[in-house]
């Protein structure tokens, strides 16, 4: 049974990731990825409802799976649509894939370098994407803290 748990977790937290990854830069599935967007919303979402709601029933590392599965797939999809649109590099507008990611990463971040800017087509997107980023690192920081506040025994009502 744990065998094939750890095949599932490998396919679902490894191989899943990486064709996702290949498939968005490579231009494939853009037009689904507003599609994409909802489901790994609800899934991050869900998964930080079971981890306060349902903490006794469920086992907690698989929402945690999930959760940081649903950020990186955020990550990927937005690079991918910077990566398709193309993001401004000293004036020139570029279309690299280590630079849509790395704008992915540093606008969900919210840190804002200044190396790179968004293109007129795109600037409504890195402004969602900055959100969802200040929504989910919290959200995901604070299912953590409760989950080993949980665990110490540190329940005291003040």
């Amino acid at each position: 049974m744990k065998l094939v748990m750890a095949g599932w977790a490998i396919c679902i937290l490894g191989i899943l990731p990486l064709s996702l990854t290949l498939s968005l830069m490579a231009g494939k599935g853009l037009q689904n990825i507003y599609i994409l967007s909802f489901f790994v919303f609800s899934v991050f979402l869900t998964s930080f409802h079971n981890v306060f709601t349902r903490r006794q029933e469920l086992h907690l590392w698989p929402q945690f799976g999930k959760m940081l599965l649903a950020m990186y797939v955020c990550i990927i999809g937005f690079a991918a649509h910077y990566l398709h649109h193309g993001i401004m590099y000293s004036g020139d507008i570029v279309h690299e894939p280590a630079a849509s990611l790395y704008f992915s990463v540093v606008t969900w971040t919210t840190l804002g370098y200044g190396d790179f800017q968004p293109t007129e087509a795109v600037r409504g997107l890195a402004a969602s994407q900055a959100l969802l980023g200040t929504l989910f690192m919290p959200l995901l920081l604070a299912a953590f803290i409760s989950v080993i506040k949980d665990k110490s025994g540190d329940n005291k009502k003040l």
